[in-house]
């Protein structure tokens, strides 16, 4: 009886590690592009892909390219959030000399949002996407 009783004792002691582990995992897990389009569309814009377009590299990383409400989006998601400063920091080196048309960088976990818009003011749907994200 003993044997029983210290079996389910280490048993509840291991599961209950491995769920803490699991539980800090994901929290700290950064969002996918799913999520992003979702936090778009809740916001009230869709974003429509733009498969020819093309932007900066950043960081080893080629951004989706989408269209939306007025303005041009490049995303880039990474692993984790450690890697944006460095995507911010190659962005920096590589527009050093080049006149980019950018309206605002937003940056949520592990993702880098470029938007450039024509409007000279930032729009509040895109706000309220960004704010979605963050949760």
């Amino acid at each position: 009886m003993k044997k029983a009783i210290m079996y389910v004792l280490v048993f509840a002691i291991i599961v209950t590690a491995l769920y803490q582990d699991w539980s800090k995992g994901k929290e700290s897990q950064g969002l996918a592009m799913y999520e992003i389009k979702a936090a778009f569309q809740k916001a009230g814009i869709p974003l429509a892909p733009v498969p020819d377009a093309t932007y900066f590299t950043l960081y080893g990383k080629e951004p989706f390219m989408f269209e939306a409400d007025g303005s041009a989006f490049a995303i880039y998601v990474y692993k984790s959030s450690e890697m944006i400063p460095a995507a911010l920091e190659d962005f920096e080196a590589q527009t050093v000399n080049v006149k980019a048309v950018l309206s605002e960088i937003y940056k949520v976990k592990n993702v880098l949002i470029f938007e450039a818009r024509e409007l000279t003011e930032p729009s509040e749907k895109v706000q309220k996407a960004i704010e979605n994200l963050k949760g």
